[in-house]
């Protein structure tokens, strides 16, 4: 099975899935919500992943737990994001 990851910034997703689609495969769109680990945020904001962890664990940082990892939601990240450039 072939995936096609389709962000914003994908160009010429549309035409893909029609020729697919010409070609006689089925599609299928499972929709995904984007989240950041605590090193990539950390990456995004400039700072270490011990820092972000330290705001998940007093609630700065609203993250989901997954097993033993945190997982930051998009909308999470961006708030985060605006709000310590804001500091």
């Amino acid at each position: 099975m072939e995936t096609l990851e389709i962000t914003e910034a994908t160009a010429g997703w549309e035409e893909a899935i029609r020729a697919k689609l010409r070609d006689g495969q089925r599609i299928t769109v499972k929709f995904q919500p984007v989240n950041y680990t605590p090193n990539e945020l950390a990456e995004k904001v400039g700072v270490t992943r011990p820092t972000i962890m330290r705001y998940i664990n007093d609630g700065s940082i609203k993250a989901i737990r997954r097993g033993n990892r945190h997982l930051i939601p998009l909308l999470e990240a961006n708030r985060f994001v605006s709000s310590y450039a804001g500091s």
